[in-house]
């Protein structure tokens, strides 16, 4: 079924929810220690042997892949977002977490910045994000894309490019700079410090069904 006859919507986010990157992150720590441990065993090396740690390191990174490799695939979020012609709410299982009501006025929000620092997608790629606002509740949802991805966007020329980052503000504030951002910067600036606290990660093909689904049922004050 097209997007346009589609009735609503009920997309799954957090395509690696905060438990599952926590389970990566003790399988690294038990795989460190582990190699550790094991080097000490075998070798006699000592805890504290420089090549007792790179095993562990090593170690850590197998345990870590083989984690990721498993897991992911049926490590599910119970998060959601559902939208219907009468609401778009965030979803903790069936519990609405926050709601706003597009039969009214909702202030859209759009924008991009660069990853500047490799963590799980390459440097370079694109945060790329939207953010529903009504009386104060913010739904702010977001994608990472790849540059080649993020020019196919049917829709990119639509998101703004923020160029200063909340952390780039509370470093050169830290450095006594008095810092003046435009109307539209500060727009970006607020939003994004939404999507930081409580945004949502979509995968790029749910974002874009999503974004089309906005576009052809809320015309009336979707850009």
């Amino acid at each position: 079924m097209s997007d346009s006859h589609l009735t609503s919507l009920h997309i799954p986010v957090d395509p690696e929810p905060t438990s599952f990157r926590l389970v990566v992150l003790f399988a690294f720590l038990g795989g460190l220690i582990g190699g550790i441990v094991l080097a000490d065993m075998i070798f006699r090396w000592g805890v504290c042997s420089l090549v007792g740690l790179l095993i562990g390191i090593a170690v850590g990174a197998i345990l870590t892949m083989l984690t990721e490799r498993f897991l992911k695939p049926i490590w599910k979020s119970n998060r959601f977002v559902r939208v219907t012609p009468d609401e778009i709410v965030f979803l903790q299982g069936e519990r609405v977490k926050r709601a706003i009501n597009p039969r009214q006025q909702v202030n859209v929000t759009q924008w991009r910045f660069t990853i500047k620092r490799r963590a799980r997608v390459e440097k370079g790629w694109y945060v790329v994000a939207i953010a529903l606002e009504q009386d104060d509740v913010y739904l702010p949802v977001y994608t990472l894309v790849s540059p080649e991805r993020y020019e196919a966007m049917s829709s990119a020329e639509q998101f703004a490019e923020l160029t200063i980052r909340p952390e780039d503000l509370i470093d050169k504030n830290s450095k006594g700079t008095d810092i003046r951002l435009s109307g539209t910067q500060r727009q970006l600036y607020i939003a994004e410090t939404a999507r930081g606290l409580d945004g949502v990660e979509m995968l790029p093909d749910d974002f874009e069904i999503f974004l089309r689904y906005l576009h052809n049922n809320f015309y009336r004050w979707m850009p």
